[in-house]
């Protein structure tokens, strides 16, 4: 299943593809982007994120992200080794504390 995600507003306005290939369900998800407004997509190959939930006693649950990419170009892989990953972590971080905010909010 293929959607395209639109953020309207904000710093990170723009738009991506999001491609779904795997799911097991209740336990892990992989998502490719190919396409994107941001130019993420001409830097990175095969960009994709796993999501993998992991049951933690009865009450609780931890999600794991793994994100997988292939830089682009030299220029792109020292732009990654100094600049991106940081900026995939952070921005991982940010995706991860606004899901448990979501979750927590309608629990």
């Amino acid at each position: 299943m293929a959607y395209k995600c639109i953020i309207p507003e904000g710093s990170q306005k723009g738009w991506c593809v999001e491609k779904v290939t795997e799911v097991v369900p209740l336990r892990k998800m992989t998502t490719e982007f190919p396409e994107d407004s941001w130019g993420m997509s001409k830097m990175f190959g095969n960009f994709a994120t796993e999501l993998h939930l992991e049951a933690k006693g009865e009450s609780q649950t931890a999600l794991h992200m793994l994100t997988y990419y292939q830089p682009i170009g030299l220029k792109v892989r020292l732009l990654n080794i100094i600049l991106m990953r940081a900026m995939m972590r952070k921005r991982a971080k940010k995706t991860l504390l606004g899901l448990k905010t979501l979750v927590e909010k309608n629990a």
